[in-house]
């Protein structure tokens, strides 16, 4: 999917999914589970040159600078050192291919792992005690990550999920180069509406928050996932 479409569904989600516990935590750890799920959403796309993470227009230039400077910090200190040691624990050669470590939940769980732990060591020798801040952000980032790929096996290039291990895809219908499949906005606006409901009337849901906000957005993903019609197929 494009860009805009992987940071709407995945932020909208992480939204609809944490608002019944907004008061329990401080500010600065919403910023941080924020900033987390807003680079997973395009994490993954590293692997390509025109990725969006490199060049979102969208937003104010400072943020768009330290974004794409993630994004290349990410590609050469996390993304190329775990596919060459990836493929090499698999006595394979390493090769480039878009869409394909870090379009694995391995992968992306690796990643994820080795930024905690890149973030983990620079607070230690610079003595700031943000644990739980750099926890949060690692976890958002996660599964920012996971949304994207879920979100790119509905889509007619699919996804390897067991890549490289194998090569068969998870494909689906969405087609994000025609203007006339709807889907994609469709999907935004069913979550916005979700939102919209948890947070101005919740008086009037017969379940608490907290178990009526994962029920809606499971119930939002599967009809994503049956409108999109994804299916495993040889590559």
């Amino acid at each position: 999917m494009k860009g805009v479409h992987h940071l709407s569904l995945s932020i909208l989600s992480l939204i609809i999914l944490t608002l019944p516990f907004y008061p329990v935590f401080s500010p600065t750890v919403w910023v941080a589970v924020f900033a987390g799920v807003f680079a997973g959403s395009l994490a993954p796309d590293v692997d390509a040159p025109d990725a969006s993470i490199f060049h979102l227009t969208r937003i104010p230039r400072p943020l768009r600078i330290l974004l794409a400077l993630f994004g290349y910090l990410l590609r050469y200190l996390v993304y190329f050192p775990l596919s060459f040691l990836f493929f090499a624990g698999l006595g394979q050669n390493y090769r480039h291919q878009h869409r394909g470590l870090l379009h694995t939940p391995a992968g992306v769980t690796l990643a994820t792992l080795l930024l905690v732990f890149y973030a983990g060591l620079l607070a230690a020798v610079l003595s700031i005690p943000v644990t739980n801040l750099i926890l949060a952000s690692g976890g958002a980032f996660w599964a920012g990550c996971i949304l994207h790929i879920v979100q790119d096996s509905c889509t007619p290039a699919g996804i390897a999920w067991r890549f490289p291990r194998s090569n068969r895809r998870v494909r689906g219908s969405i087609r994000t180069d025609s203007r006339r499949d709807i889907r994609p906005v469709l999907y935004v606006s069913i979550l916005a509406g979700c939102l919209a409901v948890l947070y101005f009337i919740p008086a009037h849901f017969p379940l608490h928050p907290s178990i009526a906000a994962p029920l809606m957005l499971a119930g939002a993903w599967v009809l994503f996932l049956l409108l999109a019609r994804p299916a495993s197929v040889s590559s």
